[in-house]
Formats: structure tokens, sequence, C-alpha cells
């Protein structure tokens, strides 16, 4: 049997304080869930597929003057179905600041498992802003820009005082076109946000840009690098439930003592996935 170079136990606090620190620095870090909406299905690695259905709708109601079933009509439902990816990221937390923290010297160091924490979150968003693509080229999983039903193309760059409400306006109507309709949400990159926030009409001396942009969307413009610089995309709000992030196993961790080291193995790990059940829900902006 191989003798532990350090005490063979690892405290429960120890663990326990490892998963907050490791759920909190995730948590902070993400953004996608504020996008859309969550959608717990368990709490299991062995959910490795989502099944649904996608609904064509109903011809438009008749009018007439007495009732009749000539509008009688039924739903269609298309079934689809996704493989559900595990996201993770494995650290290490080495044996002789484990024995430091048992003997009270320091506090357990958690911050290397934070920071896997923080490339699992990362990855979520990454995934589910744009999805994944193994070759780089030919999208495995379709993120919510890549899934939008349609494209706002014209060069409409935020640096130029004006063209931020342009495109947007364009895009509202592209959206409201497929009788879908506001509150939207706005996502940017921090380099078009920037632009749009310090713009101001009139010459500079009219309403803030930013303003009017908030008003005609009835919704939140939000900020991340995930979106990539020169892009951005309009979507419904969560609360219309049009799109989701599919979630399998919620961000967990696991962790293994290393009898010969004394380091404590881990990987911060979940299974999630987006998934957009109306496309038309979303339009990109592909040239600001």
């Amino acid at each position: 049997m191989v003798q532990p170079i350090y005490g063979p136990a690892i405290p429960a606090e120890f663990i326990e304080k490892i998963r907050k620190d490791v759920i909190v620095s995730a948590r902070r870090q993400n953004i996608v869930r504020r996008l859309t909406k969550v959608r717990p299905i368990g709490n299991s690695l062995g959910i490795q597929t989502w099944v649904y259905d996608k609904s064509t709708e109903v011809s438009d109601a008749e009018l007439s003057w007495a009732l009749t079933d000539i509008g009688e009509d039924v739903i269609g439902l298309n079934r689809s179905s996704v493989n559900i990816p595990v996201l993770h990221k494995e650290f290490k937390i080495t044996g002789r600041d484990l024995e430091a923290a048992k003997l009270g010297g320091f506090p357990i160091t958690t911050q290397t498992a934070q920071s896997a924490a923080y490339k699992v979150a990362n990855l979520e968003n990454q995934v589910g802003i744009y999805g994944y693509a193994a070759d780089d080229t030919n999208y495995d999983i379709n993120g919510f820009y890549k899934s939008a039903g349609s494209s706002i193309d014209e060069d409409y760059d935020f640096g130029t005082t004006g063209n931020a409400l342009k495109a947007v306006a364009a895009a509202v109507n592209e959206v409201q076109g497929n009788e879908i309709y506001p509150p939207f949400n706005l996502i940017l990159n921090p380099v078009q946000a920037t632009e749009l926030n310090v713009s101001i009409l009139g010459s500079g001396v009219g309403p803030s840009e930013y303003t009017m942009v908030k008003g005609l969307i009835g919704g939140e413009i939000i900020t991340t690098p995930y979106q990539t610089a020169g892009t951005g995309m309009l979507m419904t709000v969560p609360e219309a439930g049009h799109h989701e992030i599919v979630v399998a196993k919620d961000l967990d961790t696991q962790t293994k003592l290393d009898d010969w080291s004394g380091d404590l193995k881990g990987r911060v790990y979940e299974a999630v996935i987006p998934v957009v059940y109306e496309s038309d829900a979303i339009c990109t902006l592909t040239n600001i």
C-alpha cells in the first residue's frame, strides 16, 4: 500500500470551500445566462440528449357572421434533438498547500480552482453566443448568433453618429415582420457599446443615441467581449421563451487525492447546450 507523503484526510470544509469559490467565480463570469432562460432537465452527466419540438403556426383566424369550422387547423410539430456536451477544466492544488492549510498556517488556496471555473464559464459564453466548431469552420453546435433567422448586413459603423439607431431600427423591423414584438435585448462588443455610449445625435446637441436605441428595443443593452467586434445581435428577452440554455448537469467539482504526491487533483465541469426554438426571434448585425 502506498503511504501518502502528507496526512491522508482532506477536511470536508476544504472541499466545500473549493466548490463554493468555484461556483461564485463562474457565476460572476457568466454572461450567456443573462441572455436567455435556463432550463434544468436533471442533475446528471448521464443525460446526453435533449429532444424538443419546433412548431409551425396555424393559419390566420377567420372573421364570419356565424360560427363555422372552415378555419379548422392543427399546429405542425417538427421534432429535433441535440447532443449535450460536457464543458470541463482540470486543476491541481499541491500537497504542500493542502498540508499548510490543515496545519492552520494558511487558508486553503482555491485560486487555481477558481481559474478553472472562469475558463468553463468562458467556454459556456462562447458556446452559447456563437457555438462550437471543432475545425473552426463547420459548427457542431449553433449558438444564438449562428441560429439567427435574419441579419442586417448593410454597413452601419457605430462610429458614425446615427448609424446605431438605423441598424437597430432595421433589426427591430425585421423581427417584428415575423410577428415577434419587443421587448428585445441588444448584445454588443465593448467597442460598439462604447461608440454607442458616447454618440450624441443632432450634431452633438441632441439626445443620446444610447437612450434612443434603448427606448426602441424596450429591453437591455448587454455588453460582452464574447460578441465579436464589429457585430451585434438583437434577440427577444428570456421571458419570451424563444431560446434557452438547457442544463443537464449544472456547474460542479470533482476532486481526488493523489496518494503518491499528496496533490489534490480536480475538475470543474458542467453539461449544457444552447437551444433556439424560434430562429426568427434573433437578428444579427454583421457590419457595425
